[in-house]
This record gives structure tokens, sequence and C-alpha cells, in this order.
């Protein structure tokens, strides 16, 4: 044994290999279409290069935006440009708008950093002439940020190497790190980058230049699980025999730290409402949304139980990758958590859909000085709730009477009670407008004399009159006419620019329920409640604001239709009236209950079928079972010794709540996908139920106080995970005792208090490390 700081031999040191976690790898940009200055650069995680640092909320460029939205709202932006404030803003406007700029250019470049990070919609690929790999070597694991000011704050295994290079370790001699991008599954690591062949060669390199010591691979989160699949990759590289002797020769231990052996729950609410990846004080929710629904590494964390039955779980094991002489054991399936992972509100949705059709503006046109450049609709769905959908362009035929426009393929889903009734009581009624950018009234050209009505002999002789003895006035009104117009048209462009619009026509305040198939109101609702998911077509006829008639008569347009459907949706369990095993209530609202959910229900709710595709083709048809044989069974290394904090608030499960009202368009799909779910943060236990768990703003927390078994003996304890992983997830290497091929031996060290990232800074772990390794 040697002491910590002194010299040792290369000979009694055991040589490491440093595999980190889920975002804990450096990434830099190799190639870049979209930016070739960003290539060379360190996309994850350095936000000074990159340009957008100044972005928090709460700094001054966002107080600066707040500040000019608030006056844009008090029209001063607008008197401003038409010179109403004359000049009096002075120095503080200048100052401004340069805070402004900068916001802008620190936004574009915040958006081209998601851009490069985010993966295609299959989960897999890079963004079309983009390449970003990790950094190699130790220098991709120590910090996100290096740097004096950020390394306390990004520190990844850092205080590690820190610790192991002041007892005698080298990098690159003895101690090395397999980083590797975190965002693919790893089967796509291996096809891509050829990452398990390659770190089979470091391993190999780091065991004879260490005198023919084997190596300690030390592992953390989801790098733990990267191992595992390590493991079997060379059973199945080798073969069964040669594998498992190569395992035996060049692998000392393996040292999962904070391991999410069978998933971790906070990974299914990343999917569902996103995740910012810890960077909440610079990226908007939607951006948010797009990182966490396109890396396909996150179904891989989904607990096993949640989107698996006891049947999906079996092990079919290929035999080419367990040694012959070993029978086939029956491997232990994780037990089922102790309390639901999804939870939902008992709520319907009320979705209306406008289909792909083209409509007609020459009734809402007429008599345009200009046209409108693009238009949208407004839904008013009962009293206080408008919807608007995304603006379209205006196409323009052979003159103004021949504008059309092209509506696409849109919906609005509406969170509804549960009941048909409730629902109708609660939007009775819809209202559809359209809507252009500007603000005011619309120039209208002037009614000429000669247009054909009852009084145009009069109009005539009125006219020539006036300009015979009215001159004067005359030309003195003009002018005063169009620097009203002047001022009407910045007017316009400014409340354009700051979201205002105008109404250009609008229906009747429809009555719903009288119009759906002739129906009466008992029968709709039993329409609605049998035949829940059935289409209904609406057809809304608009009309303009502004009217003119025609014809001797002054007749009166017709107007134009709009074809709408519209589908009452009811909970899924609305039939069988199943209800939470978790006693809540609301506490804002009476009546509302919740049932235990799943979720494949909640996935294909939020149209996330390729998260489903990738669950059961990527990883369900990967021979190395990532999610089975590379999970929960045991790894195929004689010395296992795990290491993870415990007693901390964990995330065990969420409530979720439809996300009141959702605007869902083919449009912005990919670049803004909706969520329609969100946590229901006003759930709570119910007070006379045993507190076995924590609710926290809608997250369902295990505790210092929640009951717990041991695997693997009879004895219960009051214990929980480390921050992230729940301590069912942490202890399963505990059932791989005297089991698998290699007949485990396995030592678990749990560290109390210790968080999930902080543990590889924490004092107790590094003296573990030292003793793991062979130092006193």
């Amino acid at each position: 044994m040697t002491k910590q700081g002194g010299s040792s031999n290369p000979r009694q040191r055991k040589p490491v290999l440093i595999i980190p976690g889920f975002m804990s790898s450096a990434l830099t940009i190799e190639k870049s279409s979209i930016d070739p200055t960003w290539e060379g650069k360190r996309l994850w995680l350095n936000l000074f290069s990159l340009g957008f640092h100044s972005l928090q909320i709460g700094g001054v460029l966002r107080k600066n935006e707040d500040q000019i939205r608030k006056m844009e709202e008090a029209n001063k932006m607008i008197d401003s440009k038409v010179g109403r404030n004359n000049g009096t803003l002075g120095a503080s406007v200048k100052s401004s708008r340069d805070l402004h700029l900068e916001y802008l250019k620190q936004v574009e470049c915040k958006s081209k950093w998601v851009e490069h990070i985010r993966l295609q919609p299959d989960m897999i690929h890079e963004n079309e002439g983009v390449v970003v790999r990790p950094i190699p070597g130790t220098a991709g694991v120590d910090y996100l940020t290096p740097g004096a000011l950020t390394e306390n704050m990004s520190y990844v295994f850092g205080p590690v190497l820190k610790l192991l290079q002041s007892v005698g370790y080298k990098n690159g001699i003895d101690l090395d790190a397999a980083p590797y991008d975190w965002r693919i599954p790893p089967s796509e690591l291996q096809s891509r980058d050829q990452y398990f062949t390659n770190t089979m060669k470091t391993i190999e390199q780091l065991y004879y230049q260490s005198n023919d010591t084997p190596v300690v691979i030390l592992c953390h989160s989801m790098g733990c699980k990267t191992a595992h699949y390590l493991f079997n990759f060379v059973l199945k590289q080798l073969g069964a025999i040669s594998g498992q002797s190569w395992l035996n020769k060049h692998i000392d231990a393996y040292v999962p730290v904070g391991a999410p052996h069978v998933g971790a729950p906070k990974t299914i609410r990343a999917m569902i409402v996103g995740d910012k990846m810890g960077l909440d004080a610079f990226l908007e929710d939607v951006e948010g949304l797009v990182l966490g629904r396109s890396l396909g590494s996150v179904p891989w964390l989904f607990p096993l139980n949640a989107v698996q039955g006891k049947k999906a779980l079996s092990v079919s094991i290929p035999q080419d990758t367990i040694a012959p002489q070993v029978e086939v054991e029956n491997f232990d399936i994780p037990p089922a958590p102790s309390c639901p992972i999804v939870v939902t509100r008992h709520e319907s949705s009320l979705n209306i859909s406008l289909p792909s059709q083209l409509f007609r503006l020459d009734k809402f046109v007429q008599r345009r000085k200009t046209l409108p450049t693009k238009l949208r609709l407004a839904i008013v769905i009962g009293k206080n709730l408008t919807m608007r959908t995304s603006y379209y362009p205006v196409t323009n035929g052979r003159n103004k009477l021949s504008a059309t426009i092209n509506f696409g393929d849109e919906m609005i889903v509406i969170a509804c009670p549960p009941k048909a009734e409730d629902t109708l009581q609660l939007y009775p009624s819809i209202q559809v407008r359209i809507e252009e950018p500007g603000r005011g009234a619309p120039a209208h050209r002037k009614k000429g004399i000669f247009d054909f009505d009852l009084f145009w002999p009069i109009r005539c002789m009125f006219c020539l009159l006036r300009w015979i003895f009215c001159l004067p006035c005359t030309i003195l009104f003009g002018f005063g006419g169009v620097m009203a117009d002047v001022f009407k048209k910045g007017s316009s462009e400014g409340a354009a620019l700051l979201g205002s619009t105008i109404v250009i026509g609008e229906s009747d305040i429809i009555d719903w329920r009288k119009r759906w198939s002739g129906y009466k109101k008992s029968k709709q609702i039993k329409l609605m409640e049998e035949g829940g998911g059935q289409w209904l077509d609406l057809e809304v006829a608009i009309e303009p604001k502004v009217v003119f008639r025609y014809g001797f008569f002054m007749q009166k347009p017709s107007p134009q239709i709009l074809a709408l459907k519209f589908q009452w949706k009811p909970s899924p369990t609305a039939r069988s009236g199943t209800h939470s095993t978790l006693s809540l209530r609301n506490q804002t609202a009476k009546g509302i209950k919740y049932h235990d959910s799943e979720v494949n229900y909640l996935l294909a709710a939020e149209g996330l079928s390729h998260v489903q595709k990738i669950l059961s083709e990527t990883y369900g048809r990967d021979p190395i079972g990532p999610r089975s044989l590379s999970s929960f069974c045991p790894p195929p290394i004689k010395k296992v010794i795990s290491i993870f904090g415990v007693n901390l608030p964990t995330e065990v499960g969420a409530i979720y709540q439809r996300t009141p009202s959702v605007h869902r368009s083919i449009q912005n799909a990919l670049k803004r996908p909706p969520a329609l779910y969100k946590v229901d943060e006003d759930a709570i236990l119910d007070r006379n139920v045993p507190k076995r768990h924590q609710l926290s703003n809608g997250l369902i927390l295990e505790t210092k106080n929640t009951p717990q078994s041991i695997y693997g003996s009879n004895i219960s304890v009051m214990k929980s995970g480390d921050g992230t992983v729940p301590y069912q997830s942490l202890q399963q290497c505990r059932m791989w005792q005297g089991k698998g091929v290699a007949k485990c031996d396995v030592t678990v060290h749990e560290i109390d208090g210790a968080e999930h990232r902080a543990i590889l800074n924490d004092a107790r772990f590094h003296k573990i490390l030292l003793i793991i390794l062979g130092f006193e």
C-alpha cells in the first residue's frame, strides 16, 4: 500500500479508465454548414465562445427587453417612430437600442447552438452538414467549461483526476477516459464512431502500459450503462469463451457510481415537458422541449417497468454471448415500483381542426387600397379562450378580387372536464375572426361618383358644386388627409411589429350545440360520450367587417364559408373508472380526480411515435440488450463495486395534466413542438394517508422516510436515492451477487447525503476510490 501524495511504483497502481455519464462528455464541432466559423469550437459546454453567455433570465439584456416591451405596450415606441416624442428619449433610447441589438445577436447564436446540438426526428442522425464529436481523453471529462471561474460549477471528473494525479497517476499511461457522444443510442455509438471497439483498444493499451495490470472501469450515471453494454459487446465481438477470457484478463473491477441500472423516472418528464439540460437560465421552454425530444439516448434511461411489462423484460439471450459451459439462468426481473411513475388528471379534450382549404378574399379586400400580405384566424371558444393559427400569405391573382389564402392543416387542443355535458357548459360557443397585422382600420378606396347606386345623380351634382365653390378647403382637407394617412400607416406598421392585429372579418357567435348534425342536446351528449373520437363537421359563415353593398338595391354580399372539424375525446379511463393508487386531491379546485396511467399513453398522446419506434426497434432489436441483458442482468465481470449516494429527495414519478390549450401546426411541428401535457403542480397528497412519499410541485418524491426492501435479503429500511436516481435502480446490482456467467462478487458502498453529481467531488467517495485502487 502507498500513501496519498507519496510516490508509487506503476506496477502497484491499478490503471483506471473513466467512462462519463449523460451530458458529461465535452463535445466539439468538427463541421458546420450552419456557421463554418464555429468549427473547432466547443459546443458542450462553452457559452462564452459561442456568444450567448449574457442571455440569462434576469440579466441586463433580458431586463432591457422587458423594458422595451413595456414601452411598446404604452405606444411610446410607435410615437417616437412618427416623431411625437421629438427625440426626448435621447441617449437612453440609444443605449437601449444597443442592448436590443446585442440581445438579437445572442438570440441568433443560441438558435444556432440548438440546431447544432439537437438531432433529427429519428433521434439518431445529426442535422445536415453538422458533425459534432466528443473531445478525446481526460480533457473531455474533466470540466464542461474549463476556467478558474467556472470549474467549480462545471466539474465532471475534474476532482477525481486531480486526486489520482496527486498519487502518481499519469494521463495516457495508467489513467485515461473514454468520452462519447451521449446524444445517441449505444448501437449507433459503435456503428458511427466504432466507440466500443476503440474503447477495447484503450483498455488493452492501459493494461500493457501498466505491466499487464488489469484495469479498473470507473464510470458514472449513464456511463455505467455504457460500460455494462461494453462488457456484453466484448462477448458478442470475440465470442463467448474468448470474450470472457479477454474480460477476465483485462478488467480488474467494474465500479459504477450513481448507476441508473433500471432507469430514472425523471427522463420521462424530460421527454414529455422538455429538458433544458441544466441551462434553465438561458433556454426557453420550447427549446428545452426540442432538445428533450431529439436525443436518442434518453429512452435508454426510461424506467424499465414504465414502458415494458414483465413479458417484455424477460431476457432471451443469444447463445453466442454466453459461455457454453455456463447454464443460462432465469435472471431476476426488477420488482415493480412502489408508486405509479405516471399519474394523470381525469379530463377530456376538445379538438378543433382546420383542414387544408382555399379561402376566397374578394369580399374582404373589396375597395382596399392595398392587399394584406398575410392573414390568420382567431378562434374564440366560449367567452374567454381565444386561439390563433399561424399566419398564411395572401396569394394575389389577376386582380384584388381574385385574392385567396390557402389554409393548412392545423389543430387546436383544449383541456376539458371529463364529462361531455360539462364540456358543453364550459365552452358552449365558437366564433371565427380573420386578422391581419396592424392597428385601426384598413384603408379603403373612396366610392366613386359612377359607382352604380340609387343616389348617384345627387352625388355627381354635389361633387361638381364642391369643386367650384370649395376648392381651397378641398386642397386643405386633402393635405390633411394625406398626413393622416401617413401617420396611420406608420402607426399600423409599428403595431404590426408589436403583434397588434386588425379584424377584417368575423362570424356570428355560434352555439355549436345546435349545429351538430341536427342533434338535440341530450342526443349530442350521448353521441359525444358513446362515440368519443368521432370527428364532426362545422361550416362557419364569415362576413367582412366593412361591408360594401352593390347593385341597384344595394345588396349585401353573401358570407364566405370556412370548414372546420371538431372532436370531443374522452379520458382514456372514463369508462373504466380507475383511480390512482396514490390518494390525491387538487388544492385549487374541487372534484378533480386522478388515475394511474402509462408512459406509452403519454407518448402516443404527444404524437411521439418516433420515441416508441426507437424503443421497439433501435433498443428492442439490439442483440446486446441495452434495456435488458445490459441493464438489469449481471455483467460478465467478477468484481463489481457499486458506490452511490442515499437519503436525498428523489423523483420516482410525476402528476400530469393537459395543457389548457395547445395550437398544433404542421408547419412548426418540428421546430416548435407543442406539449399536450404539463406537470400538475396543484396536486397534493390527502392528509389522511400515511406519507410514504412526498409531493412537490407535481413531482412524486421518495425520501429518507420511504420504506425500501434491500435486495437479496429480508431487510426493510427507510431510504431514498441520490436526488436523481431512485434507490431501487441504484441497488439493482445487489441482485447480481453470485449470479451471471462470472458469478459476480458485489460490494455496495452507500454515502449518506451524497448528491448524484456532487458525489464526484465528495471526500468520502475519494477515500473509497483510493482503497479500491490499493491506496490507504
